[in-house]
């Protein structure tokens, strides 16, 4: 019963345990008597419901001397704390007798004691005589309550209980049963028994402790005790499950490391594919940039080569024109007459300009038309020379970049010649292009005006930087003059198509490109009289040219006074 109620009454369950021979009356801790009208000892100063504040209870109906139902016993922490020692002292026993009932009946099944339930057996007989056939006996006290402790007691009978019964002390002394019972039943385990005659069972809980702390002297080894075992089950078992739950955690831990271990190996192959892509990509780009801009070069360099030929073969058609036409043009090359210091230099035309062409008018024709073609053949040498200065200019870069590069204080031979020939052309072309501008002032009626209006004025002067720009400005007005003739040729073709096909809708532009024509001459005959600019300051601040356009009229103008004095003679 007492195991029983303390099973299934502990502090902690919902259920409560209720004896008597404890007063309610008195303090759970102390003993001491209670005050009816307090409810805190005043030995110890602990606070307990009263009688009146209970409330029924429900599982464990016990009646006490009010006759009323508690819910809450007066148990001390104390006495409850005895009462589980004792409980689980019994449960070890227990526990141990049943593991050496196996093992005697594993090792010696016919061991069988015959006539031990009709026979009293005290508790040393029955251990010495269960011990015998198991453990061997030694003169140690120590050993010999250790092998007790192992022995096992056949169960008793309902006649024995009786009789067990009617030898205990009366009804009245209830505490006094209770204590015989639990004395009788560490008897009935086997347990080595100590003087219990007039012990309570808080004398018989000490007595036990006693001997616990005795065998621990000696260095017995000492059973765990049952809540021991418990703990240390749960424990193990606790481990366990946190190890499991561990290993998961780690195993799902690792399996995702795993996968993004996976992950980024699989983004880094995949960013290393696509960066050797894109270096390929990139690398077919420069080599695809590197060949276009080399077909380029050389695109570029043929068209320089074509035009140079052709600039070339149409100065030597102008060389041709220019030996087949001057014999016939010598005698009208100055229509300027000289007076009679015509020698040293100095020009004083006789007649006007207009009287000259009253007079003889095809003159003025023939002059233009000189003109014309010396002006052409000046443009085309001019351009000429751009063209190999601009080539000799990017050769020459082009060697000082190998130099650079290829850390070298020397230029490719083969880009050497190059630079040579195209230097050596284009003193061939400076030359031309000098007889051309000779030619040009010759034949030009506004140096002709200049060189009359300011003979006498102190503007000459010898700057051959003037000549560089001179000509550059020439060779940009030279690029307008072709683009405006290029557009008024087209329209004249649109003119002549309209006219052909006599459309009304056609023949009503034709008013609108013919005053596009007329804006197209009229920029054309301006970008004319810039170059003739350019031309005067040619003559003003070169005296090299001066010198031999003098020297061209003074020699023209001495062959046609000859020439005229033959004529008045005859």
């Amino acid at each position: 019963m007492l195991t029983d109620a303390v099973t299934k009454c502990g502090r902690d369950s919902e259920r409560r345990l209720y004896m008597y021979g404890i007063s309610s009356n008195r303090c759970p801790k102390c003993q001491a008597r209670l005050r009816g009208d307090n409810s805190t000892c005043i030995n110890c100063h602990y606070s307990h419901k009263t009688l009146r504040s209970s409330k029924p209870h429900h599982c464990f109906p016990i009646d006490s001397a009010s006759g009323k139902h508690f819910v809450e016993a007066a148990w001390s922490d104390e006495f409850t704390e005895k009462v589980r020692t004792v409980y689980r002292l019994r449960l070890h026993n227990k526990m141990q007798a049943d593991e050496a009932k196996t093992k005697s009946t594993d090792q010696q099944p016919s061991a069988v004691v015959n006539g031990a339930v009709d026979q009293p057996v005290s508790s040393n007989g029955a251990s010495s005589t269960a011990t015998a056939p198991m453990t061997p006996t030694t003169d140690n006290e120590v050993a010999g309550a250790s092998s007790v402790s192992t022995a096992t007691v056949p169960p008793t009978t309902g006649a024995q209980d009786q009789s067990r019964k009617r030898q205990l002390p009366g009804v009245d002394d209830g505490r006094n049963n209770k204590v015989i019972r639990a004395s009788e039943s560490l008897r009935s385990d086997g347990k080595p028994s100590v003087p219990t005659d007039g012990m309570s069972l808080y004398d018989r809980v000490r007595a036990m402790h006693d001997m616990r702390v005795k065998a621990a002297q000696f260095n017995v080894p000492q059973a765990r005790s049952p809540k021991a075992n418990l703990n240390h089950i749960l424990s193990q078992r606790t481990d366990e499950r946190t190890h499991q739950k561990r290993e998961q955690e780690e195993r799902a831990k690792r399996e995702a490391n795993h996968k993004l271990q996976q992950q980024e190996l699989y983004r880094q192959q995949e960013q290393a594919r696509i960066e050797q892509l894109k270096k390929r990509q990139q690398h077919e780009q420069e080599q695809a940039a590197k060949r276009r801009q080399q077909e380029e070069r050389q695109r570029q360099e043929l068209q320089k080569q074509q035009e140079v030929q052709r600039l070339q073969a149409e100065q030597c058609r102008h060389e041709e024109q220019q030996q087949q036409q001057q014999p016939d043009f010598s005698d009208a090359m100055v229509p300027h007459r000289m007076t009679a210091g015509a020698g040293e230099g100095r020009f004083s035309p006789t007649t006007p300009m207009s009287t000259r062409v009253r007079q003889n008018p095809s003159k003025s024709g023939e002059d233009d038309e000189l003109r014309a073609i010396w002006v052409s053949d000046y443009d085309n040498v001019n351009a000429l020379v751009m063209q190999l200065d601009v080539e000799i200019t990017r050769r020459t870069e082009e060697g000082h970049e190998f130099v650079h590069r290829s850390n070298n204080i020397t230029i490719p031979e083969q880009l050497k010649i190059q630079i040579n020939n195209l230097r050596a052309q284009r003193d061939a072309a400076l030359k031309k292009r000098f007889e051309s501008v000779v030619r040009v002032l010759i034949f030009s009626e506004a140096v002709r005006s200049f060189a009359q209006q300011s003979e006498h004025a102190n503007i000459w002067s010898d700057v051959p930087a003037v000549l560089t720009s001179s000509h550059k400005k020439c060779a940009e007005l030279a690029a307008e003059v072709r683009e405006f003739e290029c557009e008024a040729q087209k329209l004249r073709e649109g003119i002549d198509e309209a006219v052909s096909s006599g459309n009304p809708a056609q023949m009503q532009n034709v008013a609108r490109l013919g005053a596009l024509i007329a804006d197209l001459e009229q920029k054309i005959r301006t970008s004319n009289g810039e170059r003739d600019k350019q031309f005067i300051f040619m003559f003003q601040f070169s005296d090299t040219l001066r010198n031999m356009v003098r020297a061209e009229w003074s020699y023209y103008a001495v062959n046609v006074q000859g020439d005229l004095v033959k004529k008045n003679d005859t």
